[in-house]
C-alpha cells in the first residue's frame, strides 16, 4: 500500500519532539485510514510499550477495523496499566458487545456508570446493549436514569417506549411517544407506533373464549339469552375476531357469524369492518355491516366517521356515526353520535365512554352512558354502545390473570329499553385462554 509522504514526515516529526501524533491519528480515523493508525500506534509501542495514546488508539483502530479479538486483547493490555480509566472500559465493551459477549460487556459498562455516574456515554451504551440483549426491563431502567438529567431527548423516550412494547405495557409506550413527538421526535416513525396502540387488542397471536349475556325485563318475567364462541388472531397490520353467537328470545333461537376485524390504512388511519350474517333469523337482522375510519390528529386525538346496515326480515335501518377520542395518560375519552334512519324515521342517540386503564392494557374499567330520541328493540351487533335507548349505563369490568387468561364482566341499565318494557338490566361475563 502506497503511503502519503506527509503522514510519515508529521509522524517522524511528532516523535523527534517526544510527543504522540494525536491530530494526526485523529484525521486518520475520520477517513477511516485504520491500518496507518495501527502502525503509528506500533511504532509507539515499541519505544514504549505502556504509552497511553497508543496502546488506546491502536485498540480502537483495531476495533473499528472489525478485528474484534485484537482489539479485545489491546483493551485489556491498556486496563492493566491504567486500570481506573473509562474510556479503556468503555471501548472494551463496546467491542464485547459487538462480539454478542453481552455479560462481560454488561460488566465492564456497570464498573464505568458506578466509578463515573457522570459519564452519559457509558450510561448510553449500556442501554443500547440491553437492548441487543433484550433485556427490555433492563433497558427501561437505564433509560428512565438517562431522563432524569436530560427530561427533553426524544430518543430516549422514543427508545424507552419501544422497550416498554416488548414488556407488554403499551400505556406507558404511549406516554413516551407522545413525549417524543411533543420533544421533536420522528413524527414519520412514531406515529404508526401510536396508530397501532391505539387499537390495543389483547397482545397474542391467538386467543380464544365464550361469552354468556343475560337480559332482564320490567315489569314481566321475559329473558333474553346469547352464548357466544369466538376466537381471534393478530396479524402483523391488525386483527380479526370470528363471533358465532347462539341467542333465545321470545321462546325462539337465532344464530348469528360475526367478523370484527381492524386493519392498518393510511399513516395515522386505521379501519374496523364489522360482519354479522343470522340466516334464516326470527328476531336478529339477516345482515348486519359497519365500516368504521379512524384517524389520529394532534397529539392522542382520534376521530372516526362510519356507516353501517341493519336488514331485518320486515324492515331496514342504515346507521351513520362520527366519533371523537382522546388519550390522557391512563384515560381513554370517547363521545359518539349516532344517526340510525329507517322507514319508521330518525333516531338520534349521543353516547359518551371513559375508559381508565389500570396497570395494563388489559386491565381497565370502561363506564357509558347515552341517551336516545326514539326506542329501538335491542339488536346484537357485538358492541354494547350499539344498543340504544332512551337512557342508558353500562359498567364494563376487564382483567387478564398471568398470561393466559381474560375476563370481562358487564353490567347495562337500560329506562324504556323497548316499547314493551320500562326497565332492562343486562349481565355479561366473557372468558378468553390467550395462546
Amino acid at each position: 500500500m502506497r503511503r502519503n509522504p506527509g503522514i510519515g514526515l508529521i509522524f517522524c516529526l511528532s516523535l523527534a519532539f517526544g510527543q504522540f501524533p494525536t491530530s494526526l491519528v485523529d484525521s486518520l480515523l475520520s477517513v477511516g485510514n485504520y491500518e496507518e493508525i495501527i502502525r503509528i500506534c506500533t511504532a509507539e509501542l515499541g519505544i514504549d510499550s505502556t504509552n497511553y495514546d497508543a496502546l488506546f488508539n491502536a485498540a480502537r483502530a483495531e476495533a473499528f477495523n472489525k478485528n474484534y479479538p485484537q482489539a479485545v486483547s489491546l483493551y485489556s493490555t491498556f486496563l492493566l496499566h491504567y486500570p481506573t480509566d473509562p474510556d479503556g472500559y468503555l471501548g472494551r465493551g463496546r467491542v464485547l458487545s459487538w462480539m454478542g459477549r453481552y455479560s462481560e460487556a454488561e460488566e465492564d459498562y456497570l464498573f464505568v456508570t458506578k466509578s463515573f455516574p457522570d459519564y452519559r456515554e457509558a450510561w448510553i451504551a449500556l442501554g443500547s446493549l440491553y437492548q441487543w440483549w433484550h433485556q427490555p426491563e433492563k433497558a427501561i431502567k437505564i433509560y428512565s436514569t438517562l431522563l432524569e438529567t436530560d427530561p427533553t431527548n426524544a430518543n430516549y423516550f422514543y427508545i424507552r417506549g419501544k422497550q416498554y412494547l416488548e414488556v407488554d405495557h403499551p400505556l406507558q409506550a404511549r406516554k413516551d411517544f407522545i413525549k417524543a413527538l411533543n420533544y421533536g421526535g420522528d413524527a414519520e416513525v412514531i406515529n404508526p407506533l401510536l396508530t397501532s396502540l391505539s387499537r390495543l387488542t389483547i397482545a397474542t397471536t391467538w386467543s380464544a373464549g365464550l361469552v354468556f349475556q343475560k337480559d332482564l325485563f320490567k315489569p314481566g318475567t321475559d329473558q333474553w339469552t346469547a352464548l357466544s364462541a369466538k376466537i381471534l388472531h393478530n396479524f402483523t397490520h391488525g386483527t380479526g375476531l370470528i363471533y358465532f353467537t347462539n341467542n333465545s328470545r321470545y321462546g325462539k333461537q337465532d344464530q348469528a357469524l360475526l367478523l370484527d376485524t381492524y386493519f392498518d390504512l393510511w399513516p395515522g388511519a386505521y379501519g374496523n369492518w364489522t360482519h354479522q350474517v343470522a340466516l334464516g333469523a326470527d328476531f336478529l337482522p339477516l345482515n348486519t355491516y359497519r365500516l368504521e375510519i379512524i384517524q389520529s390528529i394532534g397529539v392522542g386525538w382520534e376521530v372516526s366517521g362510519s356507516y353501517g346496515h341493519m336488514n331485518f326480515s320486515h324492515t331496514n335501518v342504515d346507521l351513520y356515526s362520527i366519533m371523537g377520542g382522546k388519550y390522557s395518560g391512563n384515560w381513554y375519552l370517547r363521545l359518539r353520535y349516532l344517526l340510525a334512519s329507517s322507514k319508521t324515521g330518525l333516531n338520534h342517540s349521543l353516547i359518551w365512554s371513559t375508559r381508565r386503564y389500570l396497570s395494563t392494557a388489559d386491565n381497565f374499567i370502561d363506564v357509558t352512558t347515552g341517551f336516545s330520541t326514539k326506542l329501538f328493540n335491542k339488536v346484537y351487533f357485538g358492541d354494547a354502545l350499539s344498543e340504544s335507548g332512551s337512557f342508558f349505563l353500562v359498567g364494563l369490568v376487564q382483567h387478564k390473570f398471568g398470561d393466559r387468561y381474560l375476563i370481562q364482566g358487564q353490567y347495562a341499565f337500560r329506562k324504556d329499553a323497548t316499547t314493551r318494557y320500562d326497565l332492562m338490566h343486562s349481565f355479561l361475563f366473557s372468558f378468553d385462554y390467550l395462546f
